[in-house]
């Protein structure tokens, strides 16, 4: 157990990573475009799922292919099903933090 909790951190540690630079590189180049505030803010926010979640999901899937994967065929069926399920679990989550972001920026700009 302690071994999956390592990997579990250490892939939300690079999927952090990836989420923050996601966010960076989102807010840089929309700012090229636009000096609208909520769409600056709404591109980096998308930027950034776009960039941790496969991260994310890619690493957990790597890290567990000894459940996913049996006798060299990657059961696909299994691995999308946890997948929802670890979406799920983080979009509880992230669903007030996308409505505060984007309430927070309004309310600055």
């Amino acid at each position: 157990m302690k071994n999956k909790t390592r990997k579990f951190v250490k892939n939300m540690l690079i999927a952090s990573a990836s989420f923050i630079a996601g966010g960076v590189a989102g807010a840089e180049l929309s700012d090229l475009v636009t000096d609208n505030e909520a769409i600056i803010s709404s591109v980096s926010t998308a930027s950034q799922y776009v960039a941790a979640f496969p991260t994310f999901l890619a690493l957990h899937a790597y890290d567990n292919r000894d459940e996913y994967k049996k006798s060299g065929v990657w059961n696909k069926k299994m691995l999308l099903t946890d997948t929802l399920k670890i979406t799920l679990s983080f979009g509880a989550a992230e669903i007030p933090y996308i409505l505060g972001r984007t309430g927070l920026m309004n309310y600055l700009s």
